[in-house]
């Protein structure tokens, strides 16, 4: 071997991880200079900068559980260290004809391309139905393809591109990004307003998809606008849910579009703390055990959320209050399992939604019992660590627990979780983080 090649192979090697890097450059998959608090990458990019590990922990089956361990006996605090790689230099690149969850997730480390897919899992779905629904013959699928449905399928599928490069471009072309956004929003839109004034159902679509991203980027909870005009265009095609099934064979994805239009209003109704549910009961069959599995909900939690949102439910304060009890005492020891720890949330989620209800507000016990179930919540928010594939789905335990906080420790361990929901690749959830911390200072905890 000569001097020359053996020099080249000096310094470096490729596809060694970047520790001291902020998190949004390893993200990207590029340079960071390390300048503190902010890089000059993030700087001229105009984004947030991810931050710096505070340590790093190379993850091997022995270290994982003693950072559980840690991490249980401080679960009250925000989890600080953080696991991550660096992508190697080269990488598999995305084509022009990837969609956009695919193109996020090629150029991140292993881990972070299982939190991304999980982040995009509904609007991979979507992506999904609407390859499915162009490559369609029209006259197969009983006239529901007409040229104008499958114009609306494609402005849509645009205006999802658009809106997850506008999150991924880091460079000098961002501005002509967020035109082009705008540009495919107004066209999306369009196209929906004609779909809906025919009452076609392909519109259902196009409501979802603009329900998602008012979920993640709106004021949160208040999603009913979308939701009651996917509720009036669904009541012109389906009065049962043998209609909405005939109607699934004809328009693949139709059922999986009801459930998570079904799950946003029932949600949304738990984090308003409102009563009435927009959706009725055979809409909420199409929420499956797959679909259950995936938010890490138990099924006594779910219907539980549907009793204290409906109208007129004939629970008493005692009755309920029995149900915040149960729902506590069926919270595990924490766990080092992802699943087991989401459904402690939603359980501590249920309980802070119950005792928030009832009672006399001034009333010791009932602060003291509030106070121990936002505790709880605060335990598992913590323990669960960003780059968990479940993350996302902590939102609504972190608001209703953000809004209830007595204690500037529990302000603190929400903050860190919408913080680490902005810095991710997909930003989200402000509305969630400004409304809670509004609370905070009208009560002095911030």
């Amino acid at each position: 071997m000569g001097a020359k090649t053996a020099s080249k192979r000096k310094g470096k090697p490729r596809g060694i991880r970047r520790d001291r890097d902020c998190q949004s450059c390893k993200l990207r998959g590029i340079k960071c200079d390390l300048n503190r608090p902010r890089c000059q990458p993030c700087v001229e990019s105009g984004l947030p900068c991810g931050g710096y590990p505070q340590r790093v922990v190379w993850a091997t089956e022995s270290n994982f559980g003693q950072r559980r361990a840690r991490e249980t006996t401080t679960a009250t605090t925000p989890a600080l260290s953080q696991e991550s790689t660096s992508p190697p230099d080269d990488g598999p690149k995305p084509t022009a004809s990837s969609t956009p969850h695919e193109e996020v997730a090629t150029s991140l480390p292993m881990h972070d391309r299982y939190m991304t897919l999980n982040q995009y899992s509904f609007i991979k779905r979507l992506t999904s139905f609407y390859e499915q629904i162009k490559d369609a013959d029209s006259q197969s699928r009983g006239g529901y393809l007409s040229p104008e449905a499958v114009e609306l399928v494609s402005r849509i599928w645009d205006f999802i591109r658009a809106k997850m490069k506008g999150h991924e471009t880091a460079d000098d072309s961002t501005q002509k990004h967020l035109i082009d956004a705008v540009h495919f929003h107004v066209e999306a839109l369009m196209r929906l307003t004609e779909a809906i004034d025919k009452a076609h159902p392909i519109a259902l679509f196009g409501i979802a998809t603009f329900a998602f991203f008012e979920v993640c980027d709106g004021s949160f909870g208040e999603w009913q606008c979308h939701l009651n005009g996917a509720r009036s265009l669904l009541d012109f095609h389906c009065r049962n849910k043998a209609d909405l099934d005939r109607l699934s064979h004809e328009i693949v994805g139709i059922n999986e579009i009801v459930a998570h239009l079904v799950w946003f209003d029932t949600m949304g109704a738990i984090v308003r703390g409102s009563k009435g549910l927009i959706f009725d009961d055979w809409h909420r069959e199409t929420l499956s055990d797959g679909f259950f599995a995936g938010v890490g909900c138990p099924l006594d939690t779910f219907h539980l959320f549907v009793t204290l949102a409906k109208a007129g439910n004939n629970m008493t304060a005692l009755d309920l209050s029995f149900e915040a009890l149960d729902q506590l005492l069926l919270c595990g020891e924490p766990s080092s399992t992802d699943s087991a720890l989401i459904e402690n949330a939603w359980r501590c989620t249920a309980a802070i939604a119950i005792l928030s209800q009832i009672g006399n507000a001034g009333s010791l016990s009932r602060r003291k019992a509030l106070s121990t179930a936002v505790d709880r919540a605060c335990r598992v928010i913590a323990i669960i660590p960003p780059s968990s594939g479940i993350y996302i789905h902590l939102a609504a335990t972190a608001y209703l627990a953000g809004i209830h906080a007595t204690h500037p420790r529990q302000c603190e361990v929400v903050r860190s979780y919408w913080r680490n929901c902005r810095a991710s690749d997909f930003p989200r959830y402000p509305d969630g983080q400004a409304k809670c911390e509004e609370k905070w200072r009208a009560e002095g905890l911030a």
